[in-house]
């Protein structure tokens, strides 16, 4: 009899079940976390995929999840400015960006609608609207043991939704003025990885640049936070607008920026 068989005939919930039998060990328990997704799209082999596999000493069930553009989408804003657990992925954004809020909202609701998983929504320091998704597999495909998953961003720059995943990634840290399309973050790693997918992809021609803060003082929760990470910006040469217009630029959802974008194409 299994502990799931024990836990419907006793009336017990299963996780309690679970406990007492493996403090008196009446069954094997395995040792590490029990679903972290692998992005079939990124993987080679991908239909031979093993069931169980080994990452960083620890044995993992693999969860397939299907990369569509609003994956991509969201992802790519995640990285850029989202706070990330084991099972919840929130971002955030201004409320002064009346007209991009909805869209935010609308590609959420339709992402749980279809990989499962519900949405809160809050008001932050009466100045930024946070959505926070509950869906453990959409954030362990980024997200392991507390570090990034280069290996699972470097799948999407490279593959078939890449302007998809930068696009999200601009929106949610770029700006497009007049002159360039830059991208802000303090993450090297990640800007380079984005660059050379520029480059090799799309033909687009940027420069990485150190840039200095205009406040690296921040309140958060009546607390100041001294910023000492060195910003990173990444700006996109004047002779490459046109192109990054026409790959990036036109899967932009903001439409402010999208507005912007539209000028050079």
């Amino acid at each position: 009899m299994t502990e799931a068989e024990i836990a419907r005939k006793v009336g017990r919930s299963h996780k309690l079940i679970a406990f007492w039998t493996k403090r008196f060990g009446l069954f094997h328990h395995k040792s590490g976390f029990k679903g972290v997704p692998l992005l079939i799209g990124s993987l080679l082999g991908k239909e031979c995929l093993p069931l169980i596999k080994t990452m960083q000493g620890r044995r993992v069930k693999i969860v397939s999840v299907s990369p569509d553009s609003d994956v991509a989408y969201f992802l790519g804003f995640a990285i850029g400015d989202g706070s990330l657990t084991h099972r919840t992925v929130s971002i955030h954004q201004s409320l002064g960006e009346k007209d991009y809020l909805p869209i935010l909202e609308s590609l959420l609701v339709r992402l749980s609608r279809k990989l499962g998983g519900g949405v809160n929504r809050s008001i932050h320091q009466e100045r930024l609207l946070d959505l926070t998704w509950c869906n453990s597999r959409i954030c362990r495909i980024i997200m392991f043991l507390h570090e990034v998953r280069y290996d699972q961003i470097d799948g999407f720059l490279n593959g078939r939704l890449s302007a998809e995943f930068v696009a999200g990634f601009w929106d949610a840290d770029g700006d497009v003025n007049r002159e360039h399309p830059r991208l802000h973050n303090t993450d090297l790693r990640l800007l380079q990885a984005v660059q050379s997918v520029l480059t090799e992809r799309f033909g687009v021609q940027s420069y990485i640049r150190t840039s200095t803060p205009v406040s690296p003082k921040r309140i958060i929760h009546g607390i100041e936070i001294i910023s000492t990470r060195p910003l990173y910006c990444l700006q996109v040469g004047r002779r490459s607008r046109k192109k990054w217009a026409q790959t990036v630029g036109r899967k932009l959802k903001n439409p402010r920026k999208f507005e912007a974008a539209d000028t050079w194409r």
